[in-house]
């Protein structure tokens, strides 16, 4: 925590469950004339390249995403070393923040930026028909980049001429980082590229706390996405061919999974469930999505009563 202001360093003791308001945090680092670490003034490197034409812009400046590897942006750094500039090529995902494709070299060809495009969905970090939004840098312009966006199927967009707010994510990642990582000239290119990578790959992912995304990590974000993605999968997978399967299963006179492992019941929407056993918790109590509007009769003619489960008759017809 010894680049974060006030705010930031509020929201990281409420993480680590103490209770503590923003006001007393920057009372305490007046008082022991503790402050933020500042950003410095940026450098441009962007010259336009004239070869081709350039392609649209298909952010506008719309800088969140619904999904993972939907939308990703990149610019290029420089960083100064004893031994001469260090350049640094970055792909941020929109939608968690996270820096997902790095490349750094000691020069600025198009190759630097073709191998952290390429690192992307190495990680497997992009989607189908993604979108890479950049500046119309001759780098980003090349034959050879485009060719690669081709090839990894990912649509290139562009921001306008001089506008450092068409790409302001990436713009602000540089300067997050060259605020935080505490040094302006490094002894050699490869003590660069050590910090460089341990601030990206270690801090500014997995530990450093991001305002667009609720003051979480963005691998948190990335991690929680996958969670819920993973059981809405597992909620529409049980349906029909969880019913099909437990009804064969119970005619070949088979024990169901279900009642190993879960006592009873399979509770899935819209998926049918096995009736619990006596002295279950969920005993004598309507099934999921069930409505109970009086005594119905199943096909062998049980009576399902109140419960709204059918009886052990219907069950084993």
């Amino acid at each position: 925590m010894g680049a974060y202001g006030a705010l930031r360093i509020t929201r990281e003791l409420r993480r680590r469950g103490h209770v503590v308001n923003r006001k007393r945090v920057a009372r305490i680092m007046r008082e022991r004339q503790i402050a933020g670490t500042t950003r410095r003034k940026s450098r441009s490197l962007t010259r336009q390249g004239r070869s081709t034409a350039p392609a649209p812009d298909l952010v506008l400046r719309d800088f969140t995403a619904p999904m993972p590897g939907l939308k990703l942006v990149g610019d290029i750094t420089c960083m100064p070393t004893a031994e001469g500039w260090l350049y640094l090529a970055t792909v941020i995902d929109l939608c968690t923040r996270e820096v997902v494709g790095w490349s750094m070299a000691d020069h600025m060809r198009a190759q630097l930026v073709e191998d952290a495009i390429r690192m992307a969905p190495a990680g497997e970090h992009t989607a189908g028909n993604a979108i890479f939004h950049s500046d119309r840098g001759a780098q980003y312009a090349s034959r050879q980049f485009r060719a690669t966006l081709t090839e990894l199927d990912i649509r290139q967009s562009v921001d306008r001429t001089g506008s450092c707010f068409d790409n302001a994510t990436a713009e602000s990642l540089f300067a997050a980082l060259k605020a935080e990582i505490g040094t302006t000239v490094w002894e050699t290119r490869a003590q660069d590229r050590q910090d460089v990578f341990r601030w990206i790959a270690q801090h500014y992912n997995r530990e450093r706390l991001h305002s667009t995304i609720g003051y979480i990590t963005p691998y948190e974000a990335r991690t929680r996405y996958r969670q819920r993605l993973g059981l809405s999968a597992w909620n529409g997978s049980v349906g029909t061919e969880g019913v099909t399967s437990q009804h064969e299963r119970s005619r070949e006179g088979r024990p169901e999974r279900g009642l190993e492992l879960g006592q009873g019941l399979r509770l899935t929407p819209g998926a049918a469930t096995s009736p619990p056993g006596p002295g279950h918790p969920l005993a004598g109590r309507p099934g999921p999505g069930a409505v109970v509007r009086g005594p119905h009769r199943g096909r062998s003619g049980a009576t399902a009563g109140s419960t709204g489960f059918p009886d052990q008759g219907e069950w084993a017809a």
